[in-house]
């Protein structure tokens, strides 16, 4: 799945009308989606770029970061209008200060940008920051600080807005030509992506499949069953004999029982995300050993939902002295660091 990223949704407008995106997530951020490919606006500034694409990624099957927007340039060498694929983005920590990180495209590009705290109005700080780069925008970095942490490829794509210093009703410009930008920057998309939405259209057949004609989904499970059935299909697996072999559509979860009930997809959901993510079958099992033997004391266990952190929560009920002696017993007995081994990706 690629995430698609604008600062504004004007910067997005064209690409937004282009395809019939549907809004999939509004709090915190506006999230949208078409097919593999996801829309965010991130808003302005670093601290949105880091927080809203770390979210994002974190929350959904992100494979690659495609950043789309306007930027301001330092010289003027690069022509108000002109599009230029980045190589690196730098970060001005302070005014005349740099920050020692950097992040690197996965694209090809030959020219440089700098992420800044702050709109960029004086000359002193200016002709500071071009012996670094000549192009300024204020999210990049933000972006490649996540990619590099959650060791996803990005790639940028920046249309030149002004020449800094230049042009006083910078505002008002803005609005005058967001759309023709966008559309500019759309253009981009298309060229790139013509070869993702041929594929695109071949593995919307996946869900064309009679087995399927029966079943009763919410909204997220047909999302959550529609990206199982290209991981089954991305594996080499014909659809039908993966069902088949599976037994997934034996006489316990025939059609008529899908249609009728919520519950009985969410079982073959369960079953399908066993089969294709054994190692987080293995995490669940460990979990239920270790919370049905603790029951056993009156005690309950729960972990983070997505197995993302070491911490847990513990319930339990202390009715005298012995009691709480014979729990701490009980707790001093478990092996937690086996789960959490699992957590981290390694086999115990």
């Amino acid at each position: 799945m690629k995430l698609l990223t604008f600062a504004h949704r004007a910067e997005a407008q064209a690409f937004l009308k282009y395809k019939n995106w549907t809004s999939v997530e509004t709090t915190p951020f506006n999230l949208y989606q078409h097919n593999s490919h996801l829309l965010l606006i991130t808003g302005e500034g670093i601290e949105n770029a880091m927080v809203s694409t770390s979210w994002a990624c974190s929350k959904y099957a992100v494979q690659e970061i495609l950043n789309f927007g306007i930027c301001g340039s330092l010289s003027e060498e690069n022509a108000i209008g002109s599009i230029h694929h980045i190589r690196t983005c730098y970060r001005e920590a302070s005014n005349s200060k740099m920050s020692f990180k950097s992040f690197s495209s996965n694209e090809s590009g030959n020219i440089d940008i700098i992420s800044t705290s702050s709109r960029i109005f004086n000359d002193t700080q200016a002709d500071f920051l071009d012996n670094f780069a000549t192009l300024i925008d204020r999210e990049l970095w933000g972006i490649g600080f996540s990619a590099f942490k959650l060791n996803l490829p990005f790639k940028s794509y920046k249309m030149v807005s002004d020449i800094v210093g230049e042009n006083e009703g910078f505002c008002e410009i803005i609005k005058e030509k967001a759309n023709e930008w966008s559309e500019g920057l759309l253009d981009i998309y298309i060229n790139m992506t013509d070869h993702d939405e041929k594929s695109e259209t071949r593995e919307s057949h996946l869900f064309d499949n009679p087995l399927f004609n029966d079943f009763y989904f919410t909204v997220s499970q047909k999302r959550k069953f529609y990206s199982y059935l290209k991981i089954i299909h991305a594996r080499g697996y014909s659809i039908d004999s993966f069902f088949n072999d599976h037994k997934l559509l034996n006489q316990e979860n025939d059609p008529q029982k899908l249609k009728r009930s919520k519950d009985a997809t969410k079982e073959i959901l369960n079953k399908i995300e066993k089969i294709l993510f054994p190692h987080n079958a293995a995490i669940d099992g460990e979990i239920k050993k270790l919370q049905d033997d603790l029951l056993e004391e009156q005690i309950r266990i729960t972990f983070h939902p997505e197995k993302e952190t070491d911490e847990f929560h513990l319930n339990m009920r202390l009715e005298n002295e012995v009691d709480f002696e014979n729990k701490i017993k009980k707790l001093g007995q478990i092996n937690l660091n086996k789960i959490f081994t699992l957590f981290r990706g390694n086999d115990v």
